[in-house]
């Protein structure tokens, strides 16, 4: 099977992915459930979300239990939540009437939320225990650029429009799912790709204005003077201290940044096999866990300097960002569809950024256990 998104962790260690290998519809979106630590990567079970959607989903594991995904459906781009029973893969119940929503987006958001979310530009939350559906949030932008939490759980929603003006606007919704705040971004400014959130600010990369990594303030969406910009940034991952790590978009390296975003050091992977480089995670002491093409490499956060004498090579490119488990294993996934489970001893660091987009690298797990 062919996973191509970050797994979702279960409370009791079961692993959750999404494929597109079922042998009767090639196009479905089937969901898949494994326990690495005593069935060495054979499902437990496969099922199908649903018979008549597709698109890439991240799955994820509601505050009880309950696996979520998304899709949408092949012919019209309907979105689609789908809620599993975690021990069986049953279908518990779709919702599908998220008025003005276009795509799917993400099902959820991994071990912090009693509700499931779907849309883009239009975000619907349904409440898990009443299967009600609520409009959160609308644009009068078509695509999302980026949603986050903050660990009090407000959301961040960044949205776009079509090419070539790429305008867009950034909204902030509280708890309640009320709206609080919005910022509208002109044609050439950049659409807003909202990536983390942190100690009351947000960052942002805005890919029209040479992927320009900003911070913004939660409470008001103004920008956040005290952080320096940095130009030709994305997918940016905090450490315990605040300290950034993010990923060069013209070339394979990575970046560390201070908590005002002065420079700290980089690290160039150009010839180690993929175009790009990506910060998976920091775990705890100050481990930075960053893959490119199929290596994976754990640096110091201090200085960049590699802590593994050797990195770990899998037979195809990593294909999904590696997931942390509460054994101290990293999980694999490569494009020759082998799974990897690592022994590291590593331990996720306390954060107050619980979530992050899109099966991008962002784990929850210290919020699970």
């Amino acid at each position: 099977m062919w996973f191509y998104a970050r797994p979702a962790i279960g409370p009791d260690g079961r692993l959750y992915s999404t494929s597109h290998d079922h042998p009767i519809n090639p196009l479905s979106l089937d969901v898949v459930a494994w326990d690495p630590h005593t069935t060495e990567g054979d499902p437990d079970w496969v099922t199908v979300a649903s018979p008549s959607c597709f698109a890439f989903s991240v799955p994820s594991v509601a505050n009880d239990g309950t696996l979520l995904v998304t899709c949408e459906s092949a012919s019209d781009q309907i979105p689609t939540l789908v809620a599993m029973d975690p021990a069986d893969g049953e279908v518990l119940f779709e919702r599908d009437q998220c008025v003005g929503a276009t795509r799917a987006g993400p099902a959820s958001y991994d071990r912090v939320s009693d509700s499931g979310f779907l849309g883009e530009a239009t975000l619907c939350a349904v409440e898990l225990s009443t299967q009600a559906l609520e409009v959160v949030g609308s644009s009068q932008f078509t695509y999302s650029t980026g949603r986050i939490l903050d660990a009090p759980g407000n959301r961040y929603v960044g949205t776009s429009g079509p090419f070539p003006l790429r305008e867009g606007d950034l909204q902030a919704f509280k708890v309640d799912g009320s709206a609080d705040w919005s910022v509208t971004f002109a044609p050439g400014d950049g659409a807003p790709a909202v990536e983390a959130a942190s100690d009351g600010r947000l960052f942002l990369s805005q890919s029209e204005v040479g992927h320009r990594l900003h911070a913004r303030r939660a409470a008001d969406g103004f920008i956040d003077r005290s952080f320096r910009a940095q130009e030709d940034l994305r997918y940016p991952v905090l450490d315990e201290e605040g300290n950034l790590y993010a990923s060069r978009v013209s070339m394979a390296a990575v970046v560390a940044l201070s908590s005002a975003g002065e420079p700290r050091w980089e690290v160039d992977f150009s010839g180690s096999g993929g175009p790009y480089a990506y910060v998976d995670l920091v775990a705890a002491g100050g481990v930075v866990i960053v893959r490119t093409g199929n290596r994976l490499y754990a640096l110091d956060s201090s200085t960049g300097e590699p802590l593994w004498s050797e990195p770990f090579v899998a037979a195809g490119s990593i294909t999904a960002p590696a997931v942390l488990d509460e054994h101290g294993h990293l999980v694999l996934i490569d494009s020759t569809r082998n799974h990897y489970l690592l022994d590291t001893g590593l331990t996720y660091a306390p954060s107050d950024w619980p979530v992050g987009f899109w099966g991008t690298p962002r784990n929850t797990l210290q919020e699970a256990f």
